[in-house]
């Protein structure tokens, strides 16, 4: 008899596969240094809807430039084909599967998954202008009433919900629905809306009479509304909150021009993931450079000062100022051509409110060159001024070693005087020349030629009975030398 074979596998449909997408674009910043724009980032390292390597393949940047009196458009309006202005590839995760290729190939430069991003954009006058199909921000309803916007909560970038499920994604790069910073919060249909809260209540001439609240009444609470026995108030209601809420939800008109970024990732097959936060870079004048600086250095720093500039208005924002090293000499290599742009750091952790800088690290014979540039918070984005021109100095080593100390001589049978001291800590020490005098000692001359690396000398040449005077000077290997101020003094008479 024959025995059918059992089948190990379920049966059933087949499970469709995942349109994966990338996560948005992580720790987004900002900044503006006099006509360009800097954008940071790290570029997505997983997916969104599922495990595995991340799929990903560049970074799509899209800005519009925002005048007083437009909207700050929507997602739907800003994920456009003419609001792409730049794209970041992307270098895919490695493939442990893969065989090695053989032979030396030319370095990837591309950043991949979790690195470091960054963009840059010159704001040009095309950029300067306001971007074509804005929609022009409502004028204010008359006689309307004064509302305070309710408090929205910003939903982050890729949060459940924010985004279509994967799997009808479409296979074609399209507006992605998720919020942004801030978030594209979509207010309810009027249909919805109870008729109390498109009817206001009619005026009453006289304003029934407060009662004070009942005494177990929590702090905070709001007493029933008059004439209706526990009901709140209507600006509690429902429907009023909820109109409050599609009141603040609309796009806002900015105060100042402005360009505003969003940045998010595409796959090999152009499914776009979710959205970063937005970036918004205020478009006004930056503020004035400083004056040209000034530098110089001690032992152990190099310190540049400058002149601040003259404070434009009264309502100008506060001042600060950045200092930047510049290349010089071999440093200033001519980057590749594949070489990934990076927002330039200041030396200084945070901005300064003045002058001076101290750079820890005075290295004799090495060229440091630094420009410092005016600092303003605009928006909550740091503005900067054009830079100075560059200041380079040369460090010297002009420094002498400390005196040396704890001289002491002792007298030996035969004219032989013993001497011993401290040594010193310098590091480019190199040795002591000692001096010897006789009594008074108005003048002393070296009993070493040359510099010696001891600190004990056995002078033999001394004749007994004469007072003597020592002192040691410390010498460095500075050219030409440094050479210390002597010791302190010490006299003995020879036997």
């Amino acid at each position: 008899m024959a025995i059918a074979a059992a089948g190990c596998g379920k049966r059933g449909a087949p499970l469709a596969p995942l349109n994966l997408i990338p996560e948005p674009p992580a720790a987004v910043t900002g900044k503006r240094m006099s006509a360009t724009v800097y954008l940071q980032m790290l570029a997505p390292r997983k997916n969104v809807n599922g495990p595995g390597a991340v799929e990903i393949d560049h970074l799509e940047v899209y800005a519009v430039t925002v005048h007083p009196g437009l909207l700050v458009p929507a997602n739907r309006d800003l994920f456009l084909p003419q609001n792409l202005v730049g794209q970041i590839a992307i270098k895919p995760p490695p493939d442990e599967e893969a065989p090695a290729e053989q032979g030396e190939t030319e370095a990837d430069t591309r950043p991949g998954p979790g690195e470091s991003v960054t963009f840059t954009e010159e704001l040009t006058e095309k950029q300067l202008q306001a971007s074509p199909g804005l929609r022009a921000a409502p004028p204010p309803a008359a006689n309307a009433p004064a509302q305070t916007p309710a408090p929205t909560t910003t939903e982050p970038a890729g949060a459940p919900g924010a985004a279509a499920p994967a799997t009808e994604t479409p296979a074609t790069p399209a507006p992605s629905p998720v919020p942004t910073s801030p978030p594209d919060t979509v207010a309810p249909p009027p249909t919805q809306l109870p008729p109390a809260a498109q009817t206001p209540p009619p005026a009453q001439a006289t304003p029934p009479a407060q009662t004070p609240p009942p005494a177990d009444t929590p702090a905070g609470a709001q007493p029933p509304a008059p004439g209706v026995p526990g009901a709140p108030p209507a600006a509690q209601t429902p429907a009023a909150a909820a109109a409050a809420a599609a009141a603040a939800a609309r796009p806002a008109s900015p105060s100042i021009p402005v360009r505003v970024y969003a940045i998010r990732g595409v796959t090999r097959k152009g499914r776009p993931g979710p959205p970063s936060g937005r970036v918004t870079i205020p478009l006004v004048p930056p503020p004035p450079p400083p004056g040209t600086p000034s530098v110089s250095f001690t032992e152990q720093a190099v310190s540049v000062s400058w002149l601040a500039p003259v404070v434009p208005s009264p309502d100008a924002p506060a001042m600060a100022f950045n200092v930047y090293g510049v290349p010089v000499g071999t440093d200033a290599k001519p980057q590749p051509a594949n070489a990934r742009p990076s927002m330039p750091t200041p030396m200084n952790p945070a901005p300064l409110a003045g002058p001076p800088f101290e750079h820890p690290g005075a290295t004799p014979g090495v060229t440091q060159c630094f420009t410092v540039r005016t600092v303003a918070k605009i928006v909550d984005i740091s503005v900067e001024s054009d830079p100075t021109p560059p200041i380079c100095v040369t460090v010297r080593d002009v420094f002498p070693p400390a005196p040396p100390k704890g001289l002491a001589v002792v007298a030996m049978d035969g004219g032989v005087m013993n001497l011993i001291w401290d040594a010193n800590t310098e590091p480019d020490l190199a040795g002591y020349v000692v001096l010897r005098g006789q009594a008074p000692g108005d003048t002393l001359q070296p009993l070493t030629p040359e510099p010696i690396h001891e600190t004990s000398y056995r002078d033999t040449t001394a004749t007994p009975g004469v007072r003597y005077v020592y002192a040691i000077v410390a010498v460095d290997r500075a050219t030409p030398p440094n050479r210390s101020q002597p010791s302190a003094r010490v006299e003995e008479t020879a036997r």
